[in-house]
């Protein structure tokens, strides 16, 4: 019982420890608006997007059905499959029986949730270059983005939306370069694309400049040409 209760005692002072100093993670927090952070949000934020946050509950059916997923989709013999199979079969069991290490920081993430929520009026996003985060003003945000597409020069709007045709365009061309066996039968069913998405659009603060400036970045992912596009990327980057 005397160990029990030892080990009780460490893991509590564990996770009360600080993991990470508020000094270190300012440098890459830029606060644009006159709302005051906690500290632990700062903490979080500052540590970035790419900052990886251990999930509470791990979805091992979805996880298990992506493996097959990605499993079906290489071009590999079935007894190869099924060494893949196996392999990640054991690293799945593996993490679950794996006793779970507590989360030192998993207040502060609770603190910097009720933070976002109960100020709906500002937007967490990465900065236009660096690991910086930026908090500003959801209203400053929308306004600068409005101003930048009513650039007439730049942008025009649409009558309709070109998405599904896109899409029909490009899935006949596949059809083709397959009939002429230019591309395999995996590759096609890779590249063919159903319920494609238009590009959205976001912007980037640049941190590096005194007056309010945003870099515009256009995501193609989900897009009618996006796989096409990475499947030419990969052929591309060998040669260029």
């Amino acid at each position: 019982m005397k160990n029990i209760n030892k080990q009780k005692l460490i893991r509590l002072q564990h996770m009360q420890n600080q993991p990470i100093t508020i000094k270190e993670c300012e440098k890459f927090l830029v606060n644009y608006t006159g709302v005051e952070i906690p500290e632990e949000a700062r903490i979080i934020l500052g540590m970035g997007p790419k900052h990886g946050i251990v999930p509470k509950n791990v979805p091992i059916p979805e996880l298990i059905k992506d493996v097959e997923c990605f499993i079906q989709a290489i071009p590999l013999e079935e007894n190869e499959k099924n060494g893949a199979r196996s392999r990640c079969a054991r690293i799945i069991q593996n993490f679950i029986d794996k006793p779970k290490a507590p989360d030192p920081l998993k207040m502060y993430y609770h603190i910097t949730s009720k933070f976002i929520k109960d100020n709906p009026d500002i937007l967490v996003s990465k900065s236009d270059k660096g690991n910086t985060t930026v908090v500003m003003y959801r209203e400053e945000y929308t306004r600068e983005v409005n101003n930048l597409l009513s650039d007439n020069h730049t942008y025009s709007i649409l009558n309709k939306d070109p998405t599904k045709k896109t899409q029909d365009n490009i899935n006949k061309f596949l059809i083709t370069l397959k009939d002429e066996k230019m591309i395999t039968e995996t590759q096609y069913k890779e590249l063919i694309r159903h319920n494609s998405t238009p590009p959205k659009l976001y912007c980037l603060r640049k941190t590096h400049k005194p007056v309010i400036s945003f870099r515009p970045i256009v995501s193609c992912i989900g897009s009618p040409g996006y796989n096409v596009g990475s499947f030419l990327h990969g052929i591309l980057s060998n040669v260029l």
